[in-house]
């Protein structure tokens, strides 16, 4: 507490002349045990305090410099400088930082707030750091939290584990599952990524950008020749989730489900150089095994009408199929159509070929 006293002395020395409002005066140093218990009294309503010192608890109105506080610090006005609670920082506006081991809640003031489970600021926040949960709906820098993020912006970045919301902009969002934006000025990385508009590019499992880039596309090739396909994300970089059938025996018929990512370069205002990635998994019948198509294609996709297009283009396919499912041999021993190069890695029959595909695009 000497220490404490010394510090808060200096401070206040350099502080510059405030005002005082409703005839408050200032005080180096208040402790206390319980709100209203301790060297303010009932009168702690009539104190700027640069220094306050809670020992379980404490309701103050204004702090200039530090507050500590072993559970709860309550500021009914206005907290500058940093704020430490073991459990909970309270504040009608903060401005520096708050750290707490469970909530941290700000009206306004742009403050940093670093806490164990939640952080919320009704205004906005320099930056929130939490164990689960960021709330602000103003964030001047970065939001990252262990489950959810939520703000109307955060200029810079939002990392969670699970979801971040920003109904504005943001720069870069980070989840482990969704992420969701009004726009998107860098990056969006996730396992699903939405937003209104983007300069970035977004990257996931599945993207929509809602003006950016969508089509349908029906496509056959030379394995199965019924294909369905749903692009969605923008023209740089986009994901794919398809779906196929080779119909010629449709009482026991071969399909594919899967993903990958597209790119689309123009060459002109009609044509573009489209190139594919995909990942599928291939059954027969109804029998599920570790059987996988590997598939990269390469081809022109041409504008014929204001909404329609068609493609056509060569594929490179590396299937690979499992030696030791029960009915590899009636049923995954010869669906390549053909082999360029055929061999056996690790009870695994992998298969190499090249082929084609035709496609109508609609958008």
């Amino acid at each position: 507490i000497c220490k404490l006293l010394i510090i808060a002395s200096g401070l206040m020395l350099s502080l510059p002349a405030l005002p005082q409002a409703q005839n408050q005066r200032l005080r180096p140093v208040q402790v206390s045990f319980v709100p209203y218990f301790g060297t303010n009294g009932f009168k702690t309503d009539s104190f700027v305090n640069v220094v306050s010192i809670n020992i379980l608890a404490g309701s103050v109105y204004d702090v200039r410099a530090v507050e500590l506080g072993s559970l709860v610090n309550i500021v009914r006005h206005e907290s500058r400088g940093v704020q430490v609670a073991g459990l909970v920082n309270e504040a009608r506006t903060a401005k520096g930082l708050q750290v707490a081991g469970l909530v941290n809640q700000a009206g306004g003031g742009n403050a940093g707030q670093v806490a164990g489970l939640v952080n919320h600021a009704q205004d906005s926040a320099g930056f929130q750091l939490s164990g689960l949960v960021n709330h602000a709906p103003q964030v001047e820098t970065f939001q990252i939290a262990g489950l959810v993020n939520n703000s109307n912006q955060t200029k810079t970045l939002q990392v969670a584990g699970l979801v971040n919301q920003t109904s504005g902009e943001t720069g870069i969002q980070v989840s482990g599952l969704v992420n969701h934006a009004g726009y998107v000025k860098y990056l969006q990385l996730g396992v699903v990524n939405i937003a209104d508009s983007a300069a970035g590019v977004p990257i996931g499992v599945f993207n929509f950008i809602k003006g950016g880039y969508h089509q349908l596309e029906l496509s056959a090739n030379e394995m199965f020749y019924a294909n369905v396909a749903y692009r969605s994300g923008i023209r740089q970089l986009h994901t794919i989730v398809t779906a196929g059938i080779d119909f010629t025996n449709l009482t026991f018929p071969l399909w594919t489900y899967g993903s990958g990512l597209g790119t689309t370069i123009p060459i002109s205002r009609k044509a573009a150089i489209d190139m594919d990635v995909l990942f599928q998994n291939v059954i027969k019948g109804g029998y599920v095994h570790n059987n996988y198509l590997y598939k990269f294609d390469l081809g022109i996709n041409w504008q014929i009408l204001p909404a329609r297009s068609v493609y056509i283009g060569i594929s490179y396919n590396f299937l690979t199929t499992d030696l030791r499912q029960p009915h590899y041999a009636d049923y995954y021993s010869d669906i390549a159509p053909y082999t360029l190069q055929h061999r056996t890695i690790l009870n695994n029959n992998l298969s190499e070929w090249v082929g084609f595909k035709a496609a109508l695009r609609f958008f």
